[in-house]
């Protein structure tokens, strides 16, 4: 193998990638190329092609399956205990003390940068970035909007700092309890939450932290 290597390593640029495309040809990168019929370059360009409302949906995904590898595989002492459905947490994990429902969420752009949060709500600091906090789907249950979370749907926030740090191991978190009300509905989730990028009181770098924030019973509302 390390002959192998020292022999690919002398040949040239475009040498490499003949060898590539020959391999490619043969070998499969990812299950989904059977699952779409198509080369996983195609699925590739698909979303290179896609609206910036279907590349934020991927950003998404790939934020909850960071959180998945980086976060919680790396727990000791908890259990992964997700149902499925369509439920208003993505993870629920489970330890000889209870169980705590994650929702995980990924800092805004806009125009390509890291939004900050007084673009979205002039109240809130210029200092901080912000993170959206309403269900991707709307819809209506009677005279009730349905998109907005509701206090108690979920335990913790985690946030994926991605947009501002480049690195999808990146997140921070609060109590869900902790989080700006609705200026019209305190029973809601206010849609637009302020994230500092560092560690402070009121939001950690460590899920470890925060669950014991919330195991504490500390009633808090996060600064704006």
């Amino acid at each position: 193998m390390i002959e192998l290597r020292q022999r690919l390593s002398e040949l040239s640029n475009e040498e490499r990638e003949e060898i590539f495309k020959y391999l490619r040809s043969e070998i499969k990168i990812h299950t989904l190329e059977d699952e779409f019929n198509a080369q996983a370059e195609v699925i590739l360009e698909a979303i290179s092609r896609g609206s910036d409302l279907t590349k934020r949906g991927i950003r998404g995904i790939i934020a909850e399956a960071s959180f998945k590898v980086e976060v919680l595989d790396k727990l000791t002492g908890w259990q992964d205990i997700t149902p499925p459905g369509d439920l208003p947490f993505d993870f629920k994990i489970s330890d000889t003390i209870g169980n705590i429902g994650i929702q995980v969420k990924m800092q805004r752009k806009k125009e390509q940068r890291p939004m900050m949060a007084n673009e979205g709500y002039r109240v809130l600091s210029p200092e901080k970035y912000v993170v959206e906090t309403q269900k991707t789907r709307g819809g209506k249950k009677g005279e009730e909007n349905t998109r907005p979370y509701r206090f108690g749907e979920f335990d913790l926030l985690a946030v994926s700092m991605h947009p501002a740090t480049n690195d999808w191991s990146q997140f921070r978190y609060t109590v869900a309890s902790w989080l700006l009300p609705d200026f019209k509905d305190a029973s809601c989730i206010l849609k637009f939450q302020p994230v500092p990028l560092h560690r402070d009181d009121e939001w950690t770098d460590s899920l470890e932290e925060c669950i014991e924030w919330y195991r504490s019973g500390r009633q808090h509302t996060i600064s704006q």
